[in-house]
Formats: C-alpha cells, structure tokens, sequence
C-alpha cells in the first residue's frame, strides 16, 4: 500500500514497488475527476490498485454510503439523512460546488435553513442563489463568511471538510478548507460555552468532520482488504 501526498512521490516508488495504491486524498474533487487530471500530467492510473481522494470520501458521507468504500459513515451525517434534512451551504472552490453536493442529494440553501456546511474550498461562497466570489470582492467575501460562521455555530449547524489541509503552499500561505474547519470549531465553541452554555472544546471538536490525511478514514480505505504489516 503506498500512501502518497503529492504525484511527484510516485517517480521515487514506482520503479521499486509492484502494483500498489495511491492514497492522493487531500483534494475536493472526486476520483474520476482526479484520474483525468493525472493521465493528463503523464502518469498511467493503471500503475495503482486504487486511487483515493478525500473528495470522493466526503462524497459518499454525503451519501451514507462511505462504508462501500471501506470506511464509517459520520454518526451526524447519517441522523441528518435519516431525518431527510438535506439542505447544505458551501464555503467552496469555485469548481462545481453546485455539482458537487446535488449528485449526492444535498440541495444548496441559505445558512439560516442549512443542516449542514460544507468546507470544500476557500475562493467562494454558495447559498443557492448567490455565489461570493472572494476573487471578485475579497471584502463581501470575509464579511459573509463571519456572518454565516455566528449564525451557524449559534444553531450548531455541523461541517464537513472535504480537504482538512490549512494552508496552500503558496507565497504567503493562503488558508485552505482545514483553516475554515479550525475557526468554526472555535465558533462553535465560544457560541456555547461558559456562561452560556456548557460546550467544552472537545465537544465542539465532533461538529466538524475533517477527511483527509491525516484523519483515519483515507488510511481504513488504503488498508481495506489488504495486509497492513506491508504498508509503507
């Protein structure tokens, strides 16, 4: 099993490994999208067993069925969808936000009606009727993003994070999708912790779902089936 955090990793093992499995997690697209955007660099995707990416991982909690890949579904997740309570807001990537959550049965809503938020990019905001654009009005953008965190924390509403990275590595370290998880975790919890409430740090850490590395359900789908003493 090899478990990689960048392509580049792949020239180092691909003379020295026989077929293995690329964990590439830390992305918000989905597989498919992935397998195209590596046959396009050069690489051969018949080179892995499987090719994972937290986006596709996300992609099936939305859809309770995380288990068919080889993992567990989020208990929060799961009571949301049993309840029918489908209505989702999106910090997102700007890169079929929309598409992304209704092939899995979400329909994009305004955070005050929202069940859920999901985290899948840093660039734009989407509430089924307006789209931010932080390239476009980088102010609006942070100004809505802090309106909708105190509303949501106050409601309790839980997060999904499809990419739990913090930063890009870029000039200037622009936030990813794991830095907008950390400070609705803070949101979260000094909405309803002492004296107003009793929410401790801990219990406002299990409303936001981070997947990716180097959270356990990308390592359960690279083990699945396989012999774990064998993983590098």
């Amino acid at each position: 099993v090899f478990i990689a955090s960048h392509l580049d990793a792949y020239f180092i093992f691909i003379d020295t490994l026989p077929k293995h499995k690329l964990t590439q997690q830390n992305d918000s697209i989905i597989t498919s999208l992935y397998i195209n955007i590596i046959f396009t660099v050069g690489f051969n995707p018949s080179d892995f067993h499987n090719i994972i990416t937290s986006g596709d991982v996300s992609h099936s909690l939305l859809q309770n069925s995380a288990e068919t890949l080889g993992c567990s579904n989020w208990d929060m997740l799961t009571n949301l969808i049993n309840q029918n309570k489908r209505n989702v807001f999106v910090f997102g990537s700007g890169d079929d936000d929309e598409q992304y959550v209704t092939s899995a049965g979400w329909t994009l809503s305004t955070i005050e009606h929202a069940d859920l938020i999901v985290s899948r990019g840093t660039f734009t905001i989407n509430d089924g009727t307006t789209i931010i654009s932080k390239n476009e009005n980088e102010a609006e953008y942070w100004k809505v993003m802090e309106e909708a965190m105190t509303i949501a924390s106050q409601r309790k509403v839980p997060m999904l994070v499809t990419n739990p990275d913090k930063v890009r590595p870029d000039e200037g370290l622009p936030p990813m999708p794991g830095a907008i998880g950390d400070t609705y975790e803070r949101f979260v919890w000094t909405s309803h912790c002492h004296p107003v409430g009793d929410m401790t740090e801990e219990k406002a850490r299990g409303y936001v779902k981070r997947v990716g590395k180097p959270f356990r359900e990308v390592y359960d789908i690279a083990l699945d089936g396989g012999d774990s003493s064998r993983a590098i």
